[in-house]
């Protein structure tokens, strides 16, 4: 199976996901990453393009990748 962050790439054919596609994918409100980024307490790293703020793709994919890893291994 692929890695997330490629699945992430082929659903929005983008390197860089806004906060509210993020807020989706993690099953979060958009107001939730916002107030995490400004607390500095997101766990993915962003960045701001312009007016607005963007994380990429590859990050949150391993970010996800790694919390799988971490719910497989703990139910060995």
């Amino acid at each position: 199976m692929a890695n997330a962050a490629t699945m992430l790439y082929m659903k929005y054919d983008r390197v860089r996901l806004t906060v509210d596609e993020v807020a989706h994918e993690l099953g979060i409100k958009a107001g939730t990453v916002r107030n995490q980024i400004s607390e500095g307490s997101f766990p993915v790293p962003s960045y701001v393009e312009g007016r607005n703020r963007y994380i990429d793709v590859r990050a949150l994919g391993q970010y996800l990748d790694e919390r799988h890893a971490e719910a497989l291994a703990s139910l060995a």
